[in-house]
């Protein structure tokens, strides 16, 4: 079976590489997390166990402009803790950069 490119990066590879890419790092993270009635696709987590930040991969053909603001990112917002969208294996270094800044503002 030959196989026939997809026209977008699948999201699971995104995360795949995120998750990958931050283990390398040494940050701590749990893909898929179930809390009440939400599914974050990634948690990032303090020495603590503290959650500092929420991930949420979307795969797009063309970038998105400005904020992304859907019903699901909506129902993240009432926690309180930031969201980084990563979009493709381009935004992966922006959105750990994001994290690691979180992470040491969060030690204080």
């Amino acid at each position: 079976m030959k196989f026939i490119k997809p026209k977008r990066i699948p999201e699971a590879n995104i995360q795949a590489e995120f998750y990958h890419r931050c283990r390398g790092l040494g940050l701590r993270l749990c893909l898929e997390y179930k809390y009440e009635h939400c599914r974050f696709d990634a948690v990032m987590l303090d020495n603590k166990d503290n959650i500092y930040a929420i991930i949420e991969f979307k795969s797009r053909i063309k970038p998105i402009i400005g904020d992304y603001n859907t019903k699901q990112i909506k129902k993240y917002q009432q926690y309180g803790i930031p969201i980084i969208v990563c979009l493709d294996y381009f935004s992966i270094d922006k959105a750990i950069g994001k994290c690691i800044e979180l992470l040491n503002m969060s030690k204080f």
